[in-house]
This record gives C-alpha cells, sequence and structure tokens, in this order.
C-alpha cells in the first residue's frame, strides 16, 4: 500500500520520493481507513468480517472491583490481563464484535455498554447468562449466575474492528503465531482500498508538499551553515 501510494505521489509531481517518510504514509492510510469504516457504519447495520481481527486467545485475571490503586473492596472481577486496543465507532457500540469462550462454537458472551452491565442478570430468563463489558481499556467478564463455571476460565477470545490494526501484534493464536504483523493480510478490502488511496492523495498532496519543502530549507540551511 505504501509502494502504490508512493507511485501516485510521483504521478502528482512529487518526484523526489526518497525523502517521504513510510511512518507518515501509513499514518495517513490508518487515518482513512478509520474514517471510511466510521461513515460506512453510520450508513449501515453491517461490518465486513473482512475488516474484523481476532485478538486469538487472551489471558484474563482476578483484579479488585475497585480497579483503584491502594485501595480494595474485597470483591473481585473477572477482566482481561492486558489492556485491548482502541476499536473504531460503529452503529452497535465501540468496534468490538465477540467476546466469548476461545471455542468459537460455544455462545459467545453477551457484550453491553458498562452502565447497563451492573443491572443485568438479575431478571429470571437471564441469571444465568454470561455478560462483558469493556471499562478503562479492559474488557470484563461478569455472571450472577450461581454457576460459577466461568470463574475458572483462563482465556477468553476477542474480536473487533481496530482504529490501527498494527496495535494487535502482542497479541498471539493459540499456536503462539501473532495476530499481526508485517507480513500479514492487511484488513481492508481491495474495493476500498481502490477509494481510498486516490483521496489519500487528493487529501493530502499539500501537507506531503509542505514536509518535503521543509525538508529540503532544512538541508539548504545545513549547507549554508557549513
Amino acid at each position: 500500500m505504501t509502494y502504490e501510494l508512493r507511485m501516485l505521489l510521483r504521478n502528482n509531481h512529487l518526484s523526489d520520493d526518497s525523502n517521504w517518510d513510510d511512518r507518515l504514509i501509513e499514518k495517513l492510510i490508518i487515518t482513512q481507513r478509520a474514517l471510511w469504516i466510521k461513515n460506512q457504519a453510520s450508513k449501515r447495520n453491517y461490518m465486513p468480517d473482512k475488516l474484523v481481527q481476532d485478538l486469538g486467545c487472551v489471558k484474563i485475571e482476578i483484579a479488585d472491583a475497585a480497579d483503584c490503586c491502594g485501595f480494595t473492596t474485597k470483591c473481585s472481577a473477572i477482566r482481561t490481563a492486558v489492556e485491548i486496543p482502541k476499536t473504531i465507532t460503529m452503529f452497535s457500540g465501540d468496534g468490538i464484535t465477540r467476546v466469548g469462550p476461545i471455542n468459537k462454537l460455544q455462545d459467545e458472551y453477551q457484550y453491553v455498554p458498562y452502565e447497563r452491565s451492573i443491572w443485568l442478570g438479575a431478571g429470571y430468563y437471564n441469571r444465568d447468562s454470561v455478560f462483558s463489558f469493556r471499562l478503562n481499556d479492559y474488557i470484563y467478564v461478569i455472571s450472577k449466575s450461581n454457576l460459577d463455571y466461568f470463574k475458572y476460565l483462563e482465556y477468553i477470545n476477542i474480536r473487533g474492528v481496530f482504529e490501527d490494526p498494527r496495535a494487535v501484534e502482542t497479541f498471539t493464536y493459540c499456536s503462539g503465531d501473532s495476530c499481526f504483523s508485517e507480513d500479514a493480510e492487511y484488513p481492508l478490502g481491495e474495493d476500498l482500498w481502490v477509494f481510498m488511496k486516490a483521496e489519500i492523495v487528493k487529501n493530502n498532496f499539500g501537507i506531503l508538499s509542505s514536509v518535503l519543502t521543509d525538508k529540503s530549507n532544512d538541508s539548504a540551511s545545513k549547507e549554508i551553515e557549513k
């Protein structure tokens, strides 16, 4: 994708592409992708699986319900042992599409907003249900059921549409492979990329021109100082 953008920028007469920082181009790709997904999510109640990333086996831990340094409630809560990367806000919430057992064939835990979570599970029909929610970048798993099987879980599975796909590279599948690497397929459909790359060049041509001009001026100043 970076190479394709370099080609398009060269055609727009930014000939010295050796000065373009790949990190800047990657940032433009990530930003445009997030913007497009958010706009599309507001128009339709559907998200292509191509955009969803799987965090594999996410370890969980027992934490104090206070979630506050130096203070304990003696009430325990089950949550992920690590923070979950930022997701893209979508039509149905914050971009998390599944929280559940590692076995994908088992029922997922109902994912709800934190504000609703404390009221759920008290009814006759949902008292044995398991719920999950996000708070302070952690995913919590709760239930008011007398059946405490879920309290002995070691790992859960989380899927979602993440703002920066590279942020999930620290997560691993049960095989030990990273959930994302530089060699992995980028979570972006080819049809969207065809549209995106032209938009990136059109909307950011001036910015890239300015960056190159600034670098050129800096180089010239250094030559004068010498």
